[in-house]
């Protein structure tokens, strides 16, 4: 079986030749370059360059366990203005603030060269899995507003969190458009992420999230 016959068939739940294997498959699955490094040389790969056609992760590697997936990532990432966790550039803000703020739009450059690259890695035989280009609308409440302030929001301002989360959908699904309309004839699956819980527990009420997030996750989704 091929890395893509595979794969699908796992997913399908049929019978597959062995388990699939992913490691630098995707963004949640990889690992910084410097440990990369290590392992290449650990595992006495280093004689053999680095196949440049592979941007995400070192091929070597994912040669060595036999992986079947390869992750596509943005040739640029998107500008959200967050300088770190602690800013929260909308702290402050009001609804009307919101239309004001400088988000990120919509670029030829996020999607540079990728239609060749994901062109390559579909018809090398692999499961191709894409990243988002945009961010998780919970999450990116919490860098823009401050966990603090959103998490009192949901109680106290629904209005608010109603009106962010549709800029933010408006805004996610205008970066997808400009990227997954480059790479999609190639993609198997997209991996999306947002961070909905602590290490003890969710960070709302499941009808709180039904009310508040579920809509735009939804329309976010399809």
């Amino acid at each position: 079986m091929t890395s893509h016959e595979r794969v699908a068939a796992a997913l399908a739940r049929q019978p597959t030749d062995r388990i699939p294997v992913d490691f630098g498959g995707t963004f949640l699955s990889g690992a910084p370059a410097a440990f990369q490094q290590r392992m290449v040389e650990v595992l006495g790969l280093s004689a053999r360059p680095r196949d440049p056609r592979y941007r995400a992760f070192d091929p070597r590697i994912q040669e060595h366990f036999g992986c079947d997936l390869r992750s596509l990532t943005p040739a640029k990432g998107a500008n959200w203005g967050i300088r770190n966790v602690h800013d929260a550039p909308l702290g402050d803000a009001s609804i009307a603030d919101l239309e004001r703020y400088p988000w990120p739009q919509p670029s030829d450059a996020y999607a540079a060269g990728l239609s060749e690259e994901a062109r390559f890695l579909a018809a090398s035989g692999y499961w191709v899995c894409a990243s988002q280009i945009g961010q998780g609308i919970f999450e990116l409440a919490c860098y823009l507003r401050g966990y603090e302030r959103i998490l009192y929001d949901l109680v106290d301002d629904c209005a608010f969190v109603h009106a962010f989360a549709e800029r933010a959908l408006r805004v996610n699904e205008a970066l997808n458009d400009c990227y997954f309309s480059v790479i999609g004839p190639h993609v198997d699956m997209v991996l999306l992420g947002d961070d909905l819980a602590t290490q003890n527990g969710p960070y709302m009420s499941p009808a709180m999230f039904r009310e508040l997030f579920k809509p735009y996750f939804a329309s976010y989704v399809a």
